[in-house]
């Protein structure tokens, strides 16, 4: 799963699963929740531009609670030690800022699509098909 608005991201990491990996994209995060049991999402690559600041480290929470078996990638809009440290302390898999290195983050999704999708650390944003 994608939670973002950001066009470029969702693209990337939707040339970055492939079948039957699919990509579920959000751009509203209290809508996310509403798929929890719906979907057999394995992470979400989570754009904080669509969280306001103080809703942050709630949705990461939520997350974790709705996605149990989901790693989290987070995509900070832009970087500093605050947004880092909460994000590294909310438990994601990978934190990284925009603008998004393509190459790595590809990299990662697709080393994790790899594993396989019974891992609790499988495919990132990426869902098997029903």
């Amino acid at each position: 799963m994608v939670v973002s608005r950001d066009k470029e991201l969702i693209a990337l990491v939707r040339r970055s699963c492939s079948p039957p990996w699919s990509v579920e994209a959000r751009t509203d995060w209290h809508r996310a929740g509403k798929l929890v049991g719906s979907l057999g999402v394995a992470a979400v690559v989570f754009d904080d531009d669509v969280v306001p600041q103080g809703e942050r480290s709630e949705l990461i929470s939520n997350i974790h609670v709705w996605f149990p078996q989901a790693v989290i990638i987070y995509v900070a809009g832009e970087h500093n030690r605050e947004v880092e440290c909460l994000a590294r302390e909310g438990g994601v898999l990978s934190y990284t800022s925009k603008p998004v290195e393509a190459e790595r983050l590809e990299s990662l999704l697709r080393s994790l699509s790899h594993r396989g999708n019974t891992s609790p650390s499988a495919p990132a944003a990426c869902r098997t098909a029903h």
